[in-house]
């Protein structure tokens, strides 16, 4: 049986129709090269359509920006013990693995990492957009916290759910994710410092007691 229509699935899948649209424009031809009525056509929808769903284009770019971080830090299975490993290392291992997981992911999808850029530059050059911007990563690397805390609880260690160390590591993400997309001859060693990067974040914001 078909799915029934409602006004709030209407809306929902307006405002999916017309983010898959300003992320995929953006992406291609900048902020400021794609324009509204472009992203509305893209989507099938009007101008109005953008209006009825967002306050406007810094609105919408954010809401890009939601989509993709709800997406970007995979769950994966938290082990007991890794073998050979204690409990503090286990807990990082794992939070590295997560990491390299949403390198790879974005090694898998270049626009993503073009749009990161460009809400960087657009933050940059517009301070009120700026401030919004930078409020939604600190909200969003609070929730990387919290579950990387999950983690640690789940192996029986204490966790700080201290943003600030992942704060770091958004920054090296971001850094050597561009990197390997405009110099793919050396994405091995992109990862590799990434890796390496956030095994010394981790490592430094880990438990010192294992409790083992």
């Amino acid at each position: 049986m078909a799915e029934k229509l409602t006004p709030d699935r209407r809306r929902e899948m307006t405002r999916s129709a017309l983010i898959d649209a300003a992320a995929e424009l953006i992406a291609e031809r900048g902020y400021e090269g794609a324009s509204l009525e472009e992203i509305a056509k893209r989507a099938g929808f009007t101008r109005g359509a953008i209006y009825s769903n967002f306050e406007g284009k810094d609105d919408l770019l954010l809401a890009v920006l939601d989509r993709w971080f709800r997406g970007r830090f995979p769950e994966l299975e938290v082990p007991d013990v890794e073998q050979g490993l204690t409990k503090r290392e286990t807990s990082v291992h794992v939070a590295v693995a997560r990491a390299m997981a949403s390198f790879d992911m974005r090694r898998s999808r270049p626009d993503l990492v073009m749009l990161s850029a460009e809400m960087r530059l657009r933050g940059i050059r517009d301070p009120e957009f700026g401030v919004r911007w930078c409020e939604y990563v600190r909200s969003r690397l609070e929730y990387v916290a919290d579950s990387l805390a999950d983690d640690r609880r789940r192996l029986g260690l204490g966790a700080s759910g201290d943003p600030r160390p992942w704060l770091v590591g958004h920054w090296v993400m971001e850094a050597a994710s561009e990197m390997a997309l405009a110099d793919p001859e050396h994405v091995d060693e992109y990862r590799e410092a990434a890796e390496l990067a956030f095994s010394l974040i981790t490592s430094f914001d880990a438990p010192t007691s294992d409790g083992d």
